[in-house]
């Protein structure tokens, strides 16, 4: 296949094919939090009668002596913060805390109870307390076994969805191999090399009929090393004695070594150097944060095995020679992790021993069952903690409901299958036909390009000579903005952390986007913003965006409608054609998306509308301007570093200029623009210029007065150049 139009296509259609079985995988999982609120929710309404919220009503346990007698249906009040409480969803899940279940009635009834407020409640009275015997609840929460039921919906859950895993942990192993490779952990041979093992050309887009194939065998001998506590690490051999380390979990996923005294070598740095900890930690996720002497003790013990000196020992023990195709034996790790999980998460028959508390402490502290809503632990930290894309895996785990779980999980999903594909090098001039295509609604698609144009800007900023800043904060300028100085000059983009940073850039995604109307309808709303601040924001903006490297995308689009929009009503008088020069007179957006044009073609509340739907809105004043440039645009990538990244954002400065070079109509069933297609040129001497957004002749004496700032002027738009 060689239209780059139909590439485009067909890698977005296999990328949302494998994006909807991550959706899928993940929305049938046995989500804990949902399950317990389901079963709470129906056990308060058989109970009180009325449709309670159970993460809206708290069992609260209050200290002695906080008690008085009161007409209440636990006959008693409290005016002081519980010592512990728990929502009753969260109450469904942990049963009543050991000291409680051997307690006679009169002192449960005493010393605790059911309320609508939480902890933070001036008292606890007749006033907000829900209507519940805690001893018959006691009661039911021994006779039910929760822990069984979501063993029974996640054994269910294996049988029907549990196929799709295999190709979901290579696309995130291929995502591993793509970000060492950038990373230089590994060597462009080593990836050759794993590709191949896999059944794949290197080099080659992937196609999911590729992705499903077994792989794993050929070159490569692999063996795996549990860890302690969980966790997992493998190593792959060739012949000739060259070893990759493979570490799901930590930061350097994938490493190269020519032999296996530098593989021992370089492990015994990392247990032994001042970050030693921090390592082995990563390599025993989610049970990372087990008590400290616990992680200390696991961590002696493999500095102990390893030993110092020049030749140190392998800790790791053995291992096991991995025997069938990689990606079905890691999905039965997934399995397994999960199934301890489970372990951890207590049946009734083991609530009597001795170390229960102990154990369900881990299953709450560690696992944050609460917080974490049964997260499948091992199919995250598999596919997700492999790659660090600026995924939070907090914000994952944390999300409060089971749709906000499942959109962190699918999001990070993206962020692999971007990677795997390396997708962002097929988009390039577009034809009519394939607005039918980008002018529908498609979120998925739109995401995976934005995502993918994301990591092409993050890596180009990477790649750019900028300072860096080592330390905690950044310095700030009078106005807060943090910034590096070299030399005396400021950088407003620095490197900080392994990431390039510009908080002007973010500033202006946010809150301050509207200092553009300063070039445009002047300061009505910027009346807020003192005019010192307001100045050397657009002054250290401007001299930021010098200090970044060019975009280097073949072609960039943007979209416009009226009334701020005029060109189109200009070209159809006649009043401009091809061959005269548009002036950018703003800080001017164009996207390497072809997704995002609508979403400026539209009013606000009609972008998210079917195309059928908004088909009144395109009229005579809807453009697409698509430049072409051929990677030698002046604007700036900033998508990595902008808050609205998915417009996948290419920035201009006022003063570029860009030469007409063809209009005309382009129309479907339900829409309608004028293309105008451009290339940016140098000012020229002899022929008008016309601004970008009314297609007008641009008056260099008008636009000094609107802007009311004559050195940015004089900067794009030098007074001796307009004589």
């Amino acid at each position: 296949m060689t239209d780059p139009y139909a590439q485009s296509l067909e890698w977005l259609k296999d990328a949302k094919t494998i994006l909807e079985k991550a959706r899928r995988y993940r929305e049938a999982f046995p989500d804990l939090q949902s399950l317990a609120h389901e079963q709470a929710s129906a056990y308060l309404l058989m109970q009180t009668g009325m449709a309670l919220d159970p993460d809206q009503v708290w069992w609260h346990h209050f200290r002695k002596g906080d008690n008085r007698r009161a007409r209440s249906f636990t006959g008693w009040t409290h005016h002081h913060a519980p010592i512990s409480s728990l929502t009753f969803t969260e109450l469904w899940i942990r049963r009543l805390d050991v000291e409680l279940q051997d307690e006679d009635a009169d002192t449960i009834f005493r010393l605790n109870g059911f309320y609508r407020d939480g902890p933070g409640a001036q008292a606890f009275d007749a006033q907000n307390e829900v209507k519940l015997d805690p001893v018959k609840v006691r009661k039911h929460l021994w006779e039910l076994d929760f822990a069984n039921v979501v063993r029974e919906r996640t054994d269910r859950f294996w049988s029907n969805e549990g196929k799709d895993l295999p190709v979901l942990l290579k696309v995130s192993f291929i995502s591993a191999i793509e970000s060492s490779l950038m990373a230089g952990h590994v060597t462009t041979e080593d990836r050759q090399r794993l590709w191949a093992w896999m059944g794949l050309e290197a080099g080659k887009r992937l196609s999911l009929a590729g992705l499903s194939g077994p792989g794993g065998t050929g070159d490569y001998s692999v063996r795996h090393y549990p860890m302690h506590g969980g966790g997992h690490l493998l190593t792959f051999a060739l012949r000739n004695g060259r070893f990759l380390l493979y570490t799901p979990t930590a930061d350097v996923v994938l490493q190269a070594f020519d032999d296996v005294a530098a593989l021992r070598i370089w492990v015994s740095r990392q247990l032994h150097g001042e970050e030693g900890q921090s390592w082995y930690d990563s390599l025993h996720k989610p049970y990372a944060e087990v008590d400290e002497a616990t992680r200390k003790a696991g961590l002696q013990r493999l500095r102990e095995r390893s030993g110092t000196g020049p030749a140190p020992h392998w800790p790791f023990g053995l291992g096991a020679e991995v025997a069938r195709p990689l990606f079905e034996q890691m999905s039965e790790w997934v399995r397994h992790d999960v199934e301890a999980g489970h372990r951890i998460l207590v049946s009734n028959s083991d609530l009597h021993k001795q170390y229960w508390r102990h154990e369900l402490g881990i299953a709450i502290t560690v696992l944050s069952v609460f917080a974490l809503g049964w997260q499948p632990l091992g199919m995250v930290l598999f596919m997700l903690g492999s790659v660090r894309l600026g995924l939070d895996i907090d914000a994952l785990v944390n999300a409060p409901n089971k749709v906000q779980r499942n959109e962190a999980f699918t999001s990070a999903v993206c962020d692999l299958l971007v990677i795997a594909f390396s997708v962002y090098s097929v988009l390039t001039e577009s034809t009519p036909e394939q607005w039918d295509t980008y002018m529908e609604v498609d979120q998925a698609s739109s995401d995976l390009v934005s995502r993918a144009v994301r990591q092409r800007h993050k890596a180009l900023l990477n790649q750019a000579e900028l300072p860096g800043f080592e330390g905690h904060m950044a310095p700030t300028d009078e106005f807060g903005t943090p910034h590096v100085a070299r030399q005396g000059e400021r950088f407003y983009s620095f490197r900080h952390e392994g990431d390039v940073h510009n908080n002007l850039i973010e500033q202006y995604s946010g809150h301050m986007a509207k200092v553009n109307d300063v070039f445009s309808i002047g300061r009505q709303r910027l009346a807020a913003v003192p005019e010192d601040e307001l100045r050397a924001f657009l002054d250290n903006l401007f001299d930021s965006m010098e200090q970044l490297p060019r975009s280097g995308a073949k072609v960039l689009w943007r979209g416009g409608r009226g009334p701020r929009v005029t060109i189109g009503a200009r070209w159809r008088a006649g009043a401009i054609r091809r061959g005269d020069v548009l002036v950018s007179t703003d800080i001017t957006s164009f996207t390497e998306s072809p997704y995002i044009p609508r979403r400026f073609m539209l009013p606000k509340e009609a972008v998210d509308l079917p195309l059928a739907q908004v088909a009144e809105h395109f009229d005579d004043n809807t453009v697409l301007y698509e430049l072409l440039v051929d990677g030698q645009a002046s604007g700036v990538p900033v998508a990595s570093l902008s808050l609205n990244w998915q417009e996948a954002e290419v920035l201009f400065t006022p003063g570029r200029y860009f030469r007409i070079e063809s209009a005309g109509e382009v129309s479907g069933t339900h829409y309608r623009f004028l293309r105008i297609r451009l290339r940016e040129v140098l000012k020229p001497t002899d022929k008008p210029i016309y601004a970008m957004r009314t297609g007008l002749p641009f008056d260099r004496h008008a636009y000094l007065q609107l802007v009311q700032h004559d050195a940015v002027v004089e900067r794009f738009f030098p007074a001796a150049a307009w004589t």
